[in-house]
């Protein structure tokens, strides 16, 4: 992480539920705006492309390679994400905060 950053983490649920507590497809959706890398901090694996406005789904696609790469097959539950620089940088770069 870059000296003077403070960690920003912010939970994310990717999804919503309906009434009867079935979750919402929203894969189709932007899940971030501008240019992103996904990095993996802990593992130390960053994603190998930049993603332009990707949906859900680019971000799924990019947190399995991220989890192939790394070899952790242990920790593969995306719980959270944090921006690792400040909020004028790009491309963005944001950490996949993996649990198991």
């Amino acid at each position: 992480m870059k000296q003077g950053f403070a960690r920003r983490r912010k939970q994310l649920a990717c999804y919503g539920e309906d009434s009867e507590g079935v979750p919402l497809d929203n894969l189709d959706e932007i899940a971030f705006q501008g240019e992103v890398i996904l990095e993996d901090e802990i593992e130390e694996v960053r994603s190998n492309k930049v993603l332009t406005n990707p949906t859900w789904l680019e971000v799924c696609i990019e947190a399995n390679n991220i989890i192939t790469r790394s070899g952790n097959h242990h920790h593969v539950w995306i719980e959270g994400l944090y921006r690792m620089n400040g909020k004028d940088d790009a491309p963005a770069i944001m950490a996949l905060d993996f649990g198991s």
